[in-house]
């Protein structure tokens, strides 16, 4: 069971943990050991980046991507389209008072934003901004840095920051992940002025990033009845023919009566029926 941590929103335990920082930054990494303010989670991001020697004095995060370049990852990113319409459905209101709403692709490259007029002038001066480069090696530990770090939605308040010009703001990111693979493809971060954070609002976060993934779920299953449908018409046509439908994992998912006869003696042979299954849909022995 995992342990619910102290999340330092009040400015009491802000100086708590930014009295810990200075101590780890003047002392070196000794000092971690004598930190007990800082979250356990907090604890290990500040000693990745330690490790990979992170400079706590960057000015900004990296410009990975020129305009160009990151058109054309945002046009190979096929699920950024939803990610988009489900940024805009939670962008109205109150909700993004002094926050803007980014989508990041899976290596933390930002791919969009929107929000907060002064919030966006303000992290863009620390480019916080498409094009950008937020993973914990390149900038230590932030939101959807250490949210692809750990594979778990993470909210990082002031001070918690590796780097000290981040400590202005508060960053709570989800990972947003593949039905069908379950894999990390990108996250989804609700950052903003320090001042604005709230244990709620990692909560917040988390229910867009699920908005999105129960889109992306959606569009899967339309997509399976979409290959069973040309399947049903293939053998329909085809009778004879060994025939697979194979989704995006590798996993078949249907297969014709000719292309069951050939796992049949492919499994005579000693192959397991996934293994031979596989074996066909690359080529008919």
């Amino acid at each position: 069971m995992r342990v619910q941590e102290f999340l330092p929103v009040g400015e009491t335990a802000q100086r708590s943990v930014s009295a810990a920082w200075e101590r780890v930054m003047s002392d070196g990494p000794t000092a971690l050991a004598t930190a007990p303010t800082v979250r356990p989670s907090v604890h290990a991001s500040w000693t990745r980046a330690i490790e990979r020697g992170v400079h706590p004095a960057l000015p900004r995060a990296p410009q990975l991507l020129d305009e160009s370049s990151l058109s054309q990852l945002r046009d190979d990113v096929d699920w950024l389209p939803h990610a988009e319409q489900v940024v805009r459905a939670h962008a109205s209101g109150p909700v993004l008072d002094g926050h803007i709403l980014a989508i990041f692709d899976n290596a933390a490259r930002m791919l969009a934003a929107t929000g907060d007029p002064e919030a966006l002038e303000g992290l863009a001066d620390i480019n916080f901004r498409p094009g950008a480069l937020w993973s914990e090696e390149a900038v230590g530990t932030n939101g959807p840095g250490t949210a692809i770090a750990t594979g778990r939605a993470v909210h990082i308040v002031g001070a918690e920051h590796y780097c000290a010009r981040w400590q202005g703001w508060h960053c709570a990111a989800a990972p947003v992940r593949d039905p069908l693979t379950h894999d990390i493809i990108g996250v989804l971060d609700l950052s903003g002025f320090r001042e604005k954070a709230h244990p709620h609002t990692l909560s917040l976060a988390t229910a867009i990033a699920v908005a999105l993934e129960q889109r992306l779920a959606t569009r899967e299953a339309e997509r399976r009845v979409t290959l069973l449908r040309q399947f049903s018409a293939l053998v329909g046509n085809y009778p004879t023919e060994a025939i697979l439908v194979v989704d995006r994992s590798g996993e078949v998912i249907a297969s014709s009566a000719a292309a069951d006869r050939v796992v049949k003696r492919l499994q005579a042979s000693g192959q397991e029926a996934t293994d031979a299954l596989r074996a066909i849909s690359v080529g008919s022995p």
